[in-house]
């Protein structure tokens, strides 16, 4: 059995691919989460610069969605405190980047979606179902915020906790999002206030 490990150079080349695929599979969990709730369908962007997908419903344009995974964090002490989730959301609704991909959207709905990784340990222990904080001012031309952790062992979910911010800018906290959301399953859609809103 041959136990020698590739040259270093291809190492990194398939670290860069497995990143890649990691980001792919969470633009689309969360292409899956914001279509199962909402009821509208993310598509491919026309702009390569902008928002990863554009929202329609019923045939017409409604915004642009962009998923981010939360930069490096630590884990920290537990302060037992669900605005340490703020803090994270914030770093990534102000960060310079992620508002100039928003640049191009004229109008619309503009929704960031945040993943929690692991190395946001006291973040997704923080996101109970039960409080929320207040929800932070998300900068102008950001209209709605998501934010969601991954199941520790659950292999049926896309995310265990997923939070969104309503019309009135408060988090909602919304229900585990099951994997065969994105496989035709019942949309929960009365689970979101922006989805009653749209009825």
């Amino acid at each position: 059995m041959n136990t020698r490990l590739p040259p270093s150079s291809t190492q990194g080349k398939w670290r860069d691919a497995r990143g890649m695929v990691s980001t792919q599979l969470q633009r689309n969990d969360a292409r899956a989460i914001v279509e199962w709730v909402l009821g509208v369908t993310a598509r491919p962007p026309r702009e390569t610069n902008g928002p990863d997908f554009d929202l329609w419903e019923k045939g017409e344009p409604v915004g642009a969605l962009l998923v981010v995974s939360a930069a490096g964090g630590a884990g920290g002490a537990w302060s037992g405190s669900p605005a340490v989730v703020n803090e994270v959301i914030e770093d990534e609704a102000w960060r310079a980047e992620n508002l100039a991909r928003f640049g191009g959207v004229e109008r619309g709905e503009r929704h960031l979606f945040v993943w929690l990784g692991e190395d946001h340990g006291e973040a997704s222990r923080a996101m109970g179902p039960d409080e929320t904080p207040e929800a932070p001012l998300p900068p102008l031309g950001i209209t709605t915020l998501w934010v969601a952790r991954r199941p520790a062992a659950r292999a049926g979910w896309l995310a265990d906790r997923v939070w969104q911010t309503n019309p009135r800018g408060e988090w909602e906290a919304l229900e585990a999002v099951p994997r065969s959301c994105d496989h035709g399953a019942a949309r929960q859609a009365s689970l979101s206030p922006l989805a009653l809103q749209r009825r």
